[in-house]
């Protein structure tokens, strides 16, 4: 039985859970559409927003070699991370609401 969890509708952004793994479309600028067997799936966790400590330090570091300001947050936003293989996998979910981010990593889960 196939289900299906509709998480943006412009740009399309959605999961499809099939028998063996499921289908991650979105079409959005990453234009990502990926098929992930359920066997092959670790480590799975759904991140709401943090920070990019690495990338805000550079970016202060440029603001003030450039006298710019230097002053901003580089964030990443929401996100299902896991392993897949030997290979990490993220999910950018952008402009999605969290509740269904949390439904869908939790449908993941039940699967593995």
């Amino acid at each position: 039985m196939e289900e299906q969890f509709l998480l943006r509708k412009e740009p399309l952004l959605e999961f499809r859970f099939l028998k063996n793994g499921f289908q991650f479309t979105d079409a959005s600028e990453d234009n990502t559409s990926s098929f992930f067997e359920y066997h092959n799936v670790s480590n799975l966790e759904a991140r709401e927003r943090s920070y990019n400590w690495w990338l805000t330090l550079f970016d202060f570091i440029l603001g003030v070699f450039l006298e710019a300001s230097g002053d901003s947050l580089q964030e990443d936003g929401r996100q299902i991370r896991f392993k897949y293989g030997t290979n990490t996998v993220i999910l950018l979910l952008n402009n999605c609401d969290w509740k269904n981010i949390i439904k869908t990593r939790d449908v993941i889960l039940s699967k593995l």
